[in-house]
């Protein structure tokens, strides 16, 4: 292109007037690429001089593009497992899907993910590393999906430990099973944090939160109804009561029944000296709509 009505003064008269510029434009071509890169540069001849190479300059041909990732669980939280997926927009041709739980990164760099040992209250997350030519930012966060739902409860009232209803029970004291510990009801003979993991209705299974409990081996549940002695002893007991239809049962540490009948006496013995071992038992007494317990120590 040539100018040559521009006639600009010279630099050793006006120097702030005799710089010049020229402004252009190009139109691109529909089918141009996103991302396509054009190299510029041009020489600028005075007179009859050599001409003088002006920089080179870059240009990108650009729509902008945000980079987006949304996750989503394409499984049911069960047994601790569950498996998220995500869709993303303007991710480039090799995006990069990094995951976490809690905030701690996760050893997999696939879109869909399978996370084992997830509890109630995890957070999963993700992050996109998108190589769009256009993208206006390279790195972008996901939404935080949080597992929610109910955990199995546990609940005392003396002597027992109660979970809340399932199909089967296992109990846990500071994380260790408890032999035996299968019934909906525990009795706690020891200080220590409870847990019990049910399974339900649909083969899922789910662990409590701990339960603290402090160990006393005293009956919060005294009466003057209920008396027992002597206490320990080898197995037989002496049993005062109030008058009335009752049901007697003794039970076992973990719940479960090994003794039960009905009785109308005001005093009468229960004999366990040649059906159980040494240990601790719980004798119950349901009165109407009142239940009574005592811890019995058989010591043979």
């Amino acid at each position: 292109m040539a100018f040559r009505s521009n006639l600009l003064p010279d630099s050793n008269v006006d120097e702030t007037n005799s710089h010049g510029y020229v402004e252009f434009s190009l139109k691109v071509k529909s089918i141009t690429p996103q991302g396509t890169s054009i190299n510029n540069t041009a020489q600028i001849y005075f007179d009859n001089n050599n001409p003088i190479n002006a920089n080179a300059a870059w240009i990108r041909i650009c729509t902008p593009e945000t980079p987006a990732i949304n996750i989503f669980p394409v499984s049911d939280f069960c047994s601790g497992r569950i498996s998220f997926t995500s869709t993303m927009q303007n991710q480039g041709t090799n995006p990069i899907v990094t995951w976490y739980l809690n905030g701690s990164w996760i050893a997999t760099s696939s879109d869909t993910v399978d996370f084992n040992g997830v509890f109630f209250n995890d957070v999963i997350s993700a992050t996109l590393n998108s190589n769009s030519a256009c993208s206006i930012s390279d790195s972008v966060a996901s939404n935080q999906f949080q597992i929610t739902g109910t955990p199995p409860s546990i609940t005392y009232a003396w002597p027992q430990l109660t979970s809340s209803p399932a199909v089967s029970y296992l109990w846990f004291l500071n994380n260790q099973v408890i032999p035996g510990a299968t019934s909906q009801s525990y009795i706690p003979v020891a200080t220590g944090d409870y847990k019990v993991r049910i399974t339900d209705s649909t083969g899922c299974i789910f662990t409590s939160f701990a339960f603290p409990f402090v160990y006393t081996g005293l009956s919060d549940n005294n009466s003057e109804f209920l008396k027992v002695y002597p206490n320990p002893s080898t197995g037989k007991f002496k049993v005062e009561t109030s008058e009335g239809n009752k049901s007697i049962v003794v039970l076992d540490y973990t719940g479960r029944s090994l003794l039960q009948f009905n009785t109308k006496e005001k005093s009468f013995t229960i004999d366990i000296s040649d059906k159980f071992s040494s240990g601790i038992y719980f004798l119950t007494v349901r009165l109407g709509e009142n239940i009574y317990y005592e811890r019995i120590v058989v010591q043979q």
